[in-house]
């Protein structure tokens, strides 16, 4: 059956106007189910998942760029849900939407608490402007739209004393993004960047409107498959973010810089079912980080693909 689906993605694209060669034609799918949403193999018709995720805190980057390991009075520790859909409207056009929950759990001194919500959720789309093999030597390029809604719990309506129920931003953010990707079978190596667009939003607390700065979230990745089942992908991630305006003032010093490293895999046991996993880790010293807390990620997820 395996053999059969890689023959139905070498059809489906040797069926195009055009001739890719057979090296991208065979990578096709190598980079689809890699790591979260992804995208559609070309014969799914739509996909949906299950992750979830246990996040460690581990320490934070000051104003200064400064790491701070944090001590035995401080602790913090996120387990994290999410539910996801893909689904195919057209041979170039996809949607995707994901809600997520959180559950924290904090501890400070002798007072610990737990609490969780939904988190924000997102909806958006993918637009294939190249397919990964219609040309030869020239990479797939797409491009995604998105929309996140302040369904979670933001700080300015927590109630926890230790703000164990923050679970969101509480700001609705329009974003935009391209991937670029080069497949040459059995790796891939692929791009991510975009830009968000946090809208303005009513901080409840203070009685004021603040705006969060809009940001620029990049992404590096490169994988091989291993058999026939396997992938490896190596991810390397950059995110910048300007200063927060609370009222009419802009809040000096308050941009945000977060990096890290990771390495997700995945596993189709089954031609529907594809099980994923995902270590990530920030760079944990000066410099890697600004008013950014510091953390270590795991996450497990399963994929069904409907065909």
């Amino acid at each position: 059956m395996r053999r059969l689906l890689w023959l139905s993605c070498l059809l489906c694209l040797w069926s195009r106007p055009w001739s890719p060669s057979r090296a991208d034609a065979a990578a096709c799918c190598v980079s689809a189910t890699v790591s979260g949403v992804g995208r559609l193999r070309n014969w799914e018709h739509f996909a949906v998942g299950l992750r979830t995720s246990l996040l460690a805190g581990t320490g934070q980057w000051d104003t200064k760029a400064l790491w701070h390991g944090y001590g035995d009075d401080y602790q913090e520790h996120e387990w994290r849900s999410e539910l996801w859909g893909l689904v195919g409207v057209h041979r170039r056009v996809s949607l995707f939407a994901r809600v997520p929950w959180s559950v924290n759990y904090r501890k400070v001194g002798t007072q610990d608490a737990w609490d969780g919500w939904f988190g924000d959720l997102q909806a958006g789309a993918r637009f294939e402007l190249i397919s990964i093999g219609q040309f030869l030597h020239v990479p797939a390029v797409a491009l995604i739209v998105g929309v996140t809604a302040p369904t979670g719990r933001a700080t300015g309506q927590a109630q926890n004393p230790l703000a164990a129920d923050v679970t969101g931003r509480g700001a609705w953010m329009l974003s935009a993004g391209v991937t670029i990707e080069k497949t040459f079978y059995p790796g891939f190596v692929q791009l991510n960047a975009g830009v968000q667009v946090p809208l303005p939003s009513e901080r409840e607390d203070l009685g004021v409107w603040q705006r969060f700065g809009p940001g620029i979230p990049v992404t590096l990745s490169g994988g091989v498959e291993l058999g026939d089942t396997v992938v490896l992908a190596l991810v390397a991630r950059f995110f910048w973010e300007d200063q927060l305006v609370l009222g009419d003032r802009t809040i000096a010093g308050s941009s945000r810089i977060d990096a890290g490293i990771g390495l997700s895999a995945s596993w189709s046991f089954d031609p529907h079912w594809t099980v994923q996993a995902m270590f990530d880790a920030g760079i944990l010293a000066d410099g890697w980080g600004l008013n950014q807390p510091g953390r270590l990620f795991v996450s497990l997820g399963l994929r069904y693909g409907y065909f």
